[in-house]
């Protein structure tokens, strides 16, 4: 069984909001698409240079300030810990 985690369900939250495609953001952030399903799917994190080559791409393509973006991911992932 899949377990949804709250980094999952913000960052889907997000890309569901913006209209942002596992392709657009993986092309972004640099990362391969299957990285980008498996964080949606609550498979995996980011490591941490993919999480900051994340929030600068959701922040690009939200034009939402990455601290905001850092603050609320943080706050997800933390409270899945």
């Amino acid at each position: 069984t899949m377990e949804q985690t709250h980094f999952s369900k913000w960052l889907k939250q997000i890309m569901n909001r913006n209209d942002i495609t596992i392709e657009q953001l993986a092309n972004r952030a640099g990362v391969s698409r299957k990285d980008v399903r498996n964080w949606i799917r609550g498979r995996s994190i980011p490591k941490t240079a993919y999480f900051v080559f994340l929030l600068k791409a959701l922040s690009q393509l939200t034009e939402c300030e990455e601290e905001i973006l850092y603050t609320n991911a943080s706050t997800a992932i933390m409270r899945d810990s």
